[in-house]
């Protein structure tokens, strides 16, 4: 048994050893590089160029044999006429076989697709694959583009296909129209509504211009309120027999200025009112020129109450507090218990028998309670100690409505699954901006089909548009059209005419598409707004 002994080098050796192995590394890099330039030297000799279809078979044979340290021209009297290089020869007459087909059928392509442009037809057609295929055939047998459509423009198969394509075209039409107005069997057409209102309410009122603005005084004072200019501008209308005040639809004849009602000490009268809340604010309202707060009114309110008659609009006093004089006033005295507790319990009555009257209103039920005309009986004398007393009070409800509110009917709502992704897909396809203004916020635009889903439009980028809100509106409504051939936005003149802004629109190409989008989904669009033309001339 013999055992290794690891002899440690020396640093000198190791050092030595590196740079033996440098050296033969770049040797060896300096042999391979020569042999690159003596095999492109022999393939040169034998006139093998770069995209030679034998050139790799050849450079791995001269490599062999120059590393077998033969030369140069032992090895090029070896190629010569050699087996080796027969088959290169033949692989090059191959390649240029590929070359030249593949350029023939290119060719043969683009007067396919040429030619069957021309003829009218499309894939989308009935038969179209048949007469793409008679194209092809046409094609193959080397004919240029205008001698197959002349061939094939008389053709049977063309005809059909084209008689055909008519049929099922003016048959979506007759559809898309049918659901158009059936859709507009459920619009409201407001130009009814306005003429109805017309004639059922008449011309109204528009009164007369201020003198300041009338032409009578051109140089009157304008009114302190407006600091900037005014555009002066009389106003037109039938004037009414009512000049001072005059009745617009149907509106109360209120005063043209009224004053407002003083709610100051609200809240000290609801106390002194107890369940007659309703009665007093009918007063106050009546009583709002006088100025007067609202605890001084109340307290005159329950006099007149319990006095039976009606008092006379007492006259507006100036003093801050707006207290009334002390003559008007009843005179004080004090309650006793019982007179107490029978109040209570008659203003709890009272507002007991108000809340079922208005319930009854609200629900629209009628309830068999017979509401007095005279106000409830009160003690002999009331007094500003009522506030003393602690009655309970209700607030005043709210005025029961007119008319009860009308309920909603239920719908049937179909959705359409893939109108999100054909959305996605269309923004995509358009740089999320309408192809006609550049529009980009995105709650300003919305995918448009060229052809609409209830015709059956596919829900395909190549079937949509990106268009701003309003345009596609008009898109739908046939006022805006953009055609097939040109790719122009056409929009209608008479709405040109009411709105200028879309003059700078007529005659835009749309533009900011990744990939084009398929023309005949533009043409029964396109024919539609043909005909809307042709009826409004």
């Amino acid at each position: 048994m013999t055992t290794k002994v690891k002899v440690k080098k020396t640093r000198a050796e190791r050092k030595q050893h590196s740079r033996d192995m440098q050296a033969k590394h770049e040797a060896e890099k300096k042999a391979a590089n020569l042999r690159n330039i003596l095999k492109r030297d022999i393939l040169a000799t034998l006139g093998i160029p770069k995209n030679h279809g034998g050139r790799a078979a050849l450079s791995t044979f001269i490599t062999e044999h120059l590393l077998k340290g033969e030369s140069q021209v032992q090895i090029v009297a070896m190629l010569t006429g050699s087996e080796l290089m027969k088959r290169a020869q033949l692989a090059e007459i191959e390649r240029l076989k590929k070359i030249t087909e593949l350029a023939n059928q290119t060719r043969r392509n683009e007067i396919t697709n040429r030619a069957f442009e021309r003829l009218g037809i499309t894939t989308r057609h009935p038969m179209g694959d048949l007469v793409l295929s008679m194209v092809r055939e046409l094609a193959n047998q080397n004919l240029n583009t205008g001698e197959i459509v002349e061939r094939l423009n008389d053709n049977e198969t063309v005809l059909e296909s084209r008689r055909l394509h008519k049929e099922k075209r003016a048959d979506l039409e007759r559809q898309i129209d049918e659901g158009i107005a059936e859709r507009k069997k459920t619009r409201v057409d407001m130009r009814e509504v306005l003429a109805y209102m017309a004639q059922k309410n008449g011309t109204t009122y528009t009164p007369p211009a201020d003198t300041w603005r009338s032409p009578e005084h051109p140089n009157g004072d304008s009114p302190t309120r407006h600091n900037g200019k005014i555009r002066e501008s009389r106003l037109t209308g039938a004037e009414s027999t009512q000049k001072e005040n005059p009745l617009q639809y149907g509106l109360p004849n209120l005063k043209t200025s009224s004053a407002s009602i003083n709610k100051a000490g609200m809240s000290e009268a609801i106390k002194l009112v107890g369940g007659r809340v309703t009665e007093f604010r009918t007063y106050l309202y009546e009583h709002r020129d006088t100025g007067l707060r609202a605890d001084v009114l109340a307290r005159r309110f329950m006099a007149e109450s319990m006095q039976g008659k009606k008092m006379v609009d007492p006259v507006p006093v100036n003093e801050p507090d707006n207290l009334p004089a002390p003559t008007h006033e009843p005179a004080k005295r004090k309650w006793t218990k019982e007179e107490k507790q029978e109040a209570r319990d008659r203003a709890l009555a009272a507002a007991s028998q108000v809340g079922k009257l208005k319930e009854a209103e609200t629900n629209g039920i009628t309830h068999d309670v017979v509401r007095e005309s005279q106000p409830a009986p009160q003690p002999a004398l009331i007094s500003v100690e009522v506030e003393q007393s602690r009655v309970s009070m209700q607030e005043p409800s709210v005025a029961p409505l007119a008319h009860p509110k009308r309920e909603g009917s239920t719908t049937c709502v179909v959705t359409r699954p893939d109108q999100a992704d054909f959305a996605a897909t269309v923004r995509r396809n358009c740089n999320d901006r309408c192809v006609i203004t550049g529009a980009s916020l995105r709650r300003r635009t919305e995918a448009a089909h060229l052809v609409e889903h209830s015709a059956g439009g596919l829900d395909h980028w190549s079937n949509g548009l990106l268009l701003r809100i309003d345009l596609h509106r008009l898109f739908d409504d046939n006022v805006l059209a953009i055609c097939p051939e040109t790719l122009t936005v056409h929009v209608d003149p008479v709405a040109q005419a009411e709105d200028p802004d879309l003059q700078q629109y007529d005659g835009h190409v749309i533009t900011g598409l990744c990939r084009p989008i398929d023309p005949a989904n533009l043409v029964m669009r396109w024919e539609r707004y043909q005909r809307r033309l042709e009826l409004t001339k």
